[in-house]
């Protein structure tokens, strides 16, 4: 009996188990792959916001203060994991006015859950440096605030969701306690 044309279903079930095989694991890879790409793009966010951390403090803590000698508020205040910077930078014709109305001219840094977060006036806190897991904050000094920050990131494609640390710890100094002295 001549052989007919074509496979046999034994020779289709063969493939398509064969097919099966190959696809998953290349799904697996590719899963794997996925897994390293969030991990990486996790790490970066993560280190990209400790190195901005110092710039975008040092901009509000070191000239905080700016102000007249008979105004009351101190510059910079720490309160456990609250940092108050207030500074009176902005006013009528570009010079301060004596008020904290401006925007930035009175700030509050707090920790929050996973982020730092920023209110301006009466604002409410808005996050600004995100993966920031614990914000430590002392004087160390009239004019010097020591920060330290640990940022992290969660790892998933270890055998075990872990997370990776990174601390930094920076000092600032408040070089304007007072630029408009008004006393006898």
């Amino acid at each position: 009996m001549p052989r007919s044309e074509g496979f046999t279903v034994l020779e289709l079930m063969i493939s398509v188990g064969l097919s099966l095989v190959l696809s998953s694991a290349l799904f697996m890879c590719l899963r794997q792959v996925q897994l390293l790409a969030g991990d990486l793009e996790g790490l970066m966010d993560r280190d990209e916001n400790l190195k901005l951390a110092p710039a975008l403090l040092a901009q509000w803590i070191s000239g905080a203060g700016n102000r007249r000698a008979i105004q009351a508020w101190s510059g910079i205040s720490v309160d456990g994991m609250t940092i108050t910077a207030q500074s009176d930078f902005d006013g009528p014709d570009g010079f301060p006015d004596g008020e904290l109305e401006g925007s930035y001219e009175d700030i509050e840094l707090v920790q929050g859950s996973d982020s730092l977060r920023l209110r301006s006036g009466d604002g409410s806190p808005q996050p600004f440096l995100r993966r920031i897991s614990q914000m430590t904050v002392s004087r160390e000094g009239d004019d010097l605030v020591s920060i330290g920050l640990t940022g992290s990131a969660s790892l998933l494609s270890t055998e075990t969701e872990h997370e990776e640390l990174a601390d930094l710890k920076f000092c600032l100094w408040n070089f304007r306690r007072n630029l408009f002295f008004e006393g006898d």
